[in-house]
């Protein structure tokens, strides 16, 4: 590098090249180097700042999750293996399962060959039926889950939800109890010290005969009134249909 510089300086070929002249080239050159040299080093700075580390802790349990996972494929495999050296005493050639089921029910080898692809058929038919009635629930459920929140927000529309799964655990046992999406949203905001805002007059703050609220009464309660009465308005809510 310190030729290159040197070369590239231009001189004549008449010029002094004793000990002066050398020496002059010589210092510029070096000179030249050393601030090629403090140049250079920001650069190696900003390269040690755009170096990221790996989180040690990522890559530990990425091999903890590999290593359980071929543990429990040796172990299935050991269990096949296990499983064809038991039958391997008792029966030859490639379809030793078929053999020992022939055996066991007393039938044809073609019925037990013919026997287990039904199985396997109707395994497989059984498990899309269990799929295609897992995303029928689904879709229900996300159905109830919308109506559910319009019906809340028609309601109350100063309520800050966007998913009635926002509302827990308690929304949903309510509502297996067949409580109207609107009482139970009142009453979870009503435990939470948010009153309600009223619908309309109560005309008394006493239960119905029966001795619970009906959903017209508790609706129509203040919100002072819901308060007052909220243990048996609870307990009515299990009676309502």
């Amino acid at each position: 590098m310190l030729g290159f510089i040197g070369f590239n300086r231009p001189y004549s070929e008449d010029a002094d090249l004793g000990g002066g002249g050398t020496s002059t080239i010589d210092e510029e050159v070096v000179e030249t180097g050393e601030e090629a040299e403090d140049v250079a080093e920001p650069l190696d700075e900003e390269g040690e700042e755009e170096t990221e580390v790996a989180d040690p802790s990522e890559d530990t349990k990425s091999d903890a999750a590999f290593a359980e996972m071929r543990r429990k494929l040796e172990a299935a495999q050991r269990q096949i293996d296990e499983y064809e050296e038991a039958l391997g005493l008792w029966f030859e050639g490639d379809n030793k399962v078929a053999q020992a089921h022939a055996h066991y029910e007393d039938i044809s080898l073609d019925e037990a060959i013919s026997n287990m692809e039904q199985k396997r058929e109707l395994d497989q038919l059984r498990a899309e039926k269990a799929a295609l009635e897992e995303e029928k629930n689904q879709l229900e459920f996300d159905n109830l889950r919308a109506e559910d929140l319009k019906a809340i927000k028609s309601a109350r529309p100063d309520a800050n939800i966007k998913d009635v799964m926002e509302l827990g655990e308690d929304y949903f046992k309510y509502r297996t109890m067949d409580i109207d999406p609107v009482t139970v949203y009142d009453a979870l905001q009503l435990k939470k010290g948010v009153p309600p805002k009223p619908m309309g007059k109560a005309k008394t703050g006493a239960p119905a005969k029966t001795g619970f609220y009906t959903r017209e009464e508790v609706q129509a309660m203040s919100p002072s009134q819901i308060s007052k009465n909220f243990d048996k308005i609870r307990e009515s809510m299990g009676k309502w249909k």
